[in-house]
């Protein structure tokens, strides 16, 4: 059975992985032609962005600094852009090999995403990224508190705003909101935050990882 979801869970990641490749070559094209265009700029900074922080691929982290990069060249107060471009340096952090650079690019990162927050207080996804990472980094950074904050700031924005988020956005709240609760031993909201993805999406990779957690927590 194991075996199986294994299978099951690489599959969905070669198909989503592929259809994102294909779709990333598409906006680089059209970027050819309209070089300063905002949005293709963010949904590339974004889907690199997105591809290093699963496949931990160098390549990735340099394409989504240079995008983002660009971007805020042309508008620098791109909330969006600043977030993503955060997360990007605690990525680059996690690359780089000696430890005053890691601290570096991690201080650089948190200050980037704290300015977007800042900045953009009621904006979904703002909040998200800043989540998922403070979720994902180190204990040592103290950034668990923080993360919890935003997951349930999120809850608490106009129906309106988050009537417009799709299970793209649900799946990866749900997930990361039950791991910072865990994180945090509260254990029985975490395992609704990870029931609650299964219940969204039952057949995504979240899903699968999500079970993986409760079984983990029997």
């Amino acid at each position: 059975m194991k075996l199986r979801i294994l299978v099951f869970t690489i599959l969905l990641q070669i198909a989503y992985w592929g259809s994102l490749a294909a779709q990333i070559w598409e906006w680089e094209n059209q970027l050819q032609t309209d070089p300063t265009n905002k949005e293709l700029l963010l949904k590339l900074g974004k889907a690199y962005h997105d591809l290093a922080g699963e496949n931990e691929e160098k390549e990735a982290i340099k394409k989504a600094e240079v995008y983002l990069s660009k971007l805020l060249e042309i508008e620098p107060g791109n909330a969006p852009a600043i977030v993503y471009y955060g997360s990007v340096l605690t990525m680059k952090a996690r690359e780089a090999f000696l430890p005053w650079d890691k601290m570096k690019y991690m201080k650089q990162g948190f200050a980037q995403m704290d300015s977007a927050v800042a900045l953009d207080p009621d904006e979904p996804e703002v909040r998200l990224i800043r989540a998922i990472n403070s979720t994902s980094v180190p204990k040592m950074f103290n950034r668990l508190k923080m993360a919890l904050s935003d997951f349930l700031y999120i809850e608490e924005l106009e129906k309106e705003k988050l009537a417009e988020m799709t299970n793209k956005f649900w799946l990866p709240y749900y997930f990361y909101f039950g791991l910072a609760l865990e994180k945090d031993e509260q254990l029985q909201p975490a395992r609704k935050k990870f029931a609650k993805v299964i219940e969204l999406d039952s057949n995504c990779e979240l899903a699968n990882k999500a079970r993986g957690q409760l079984e983990k927590m029997k």
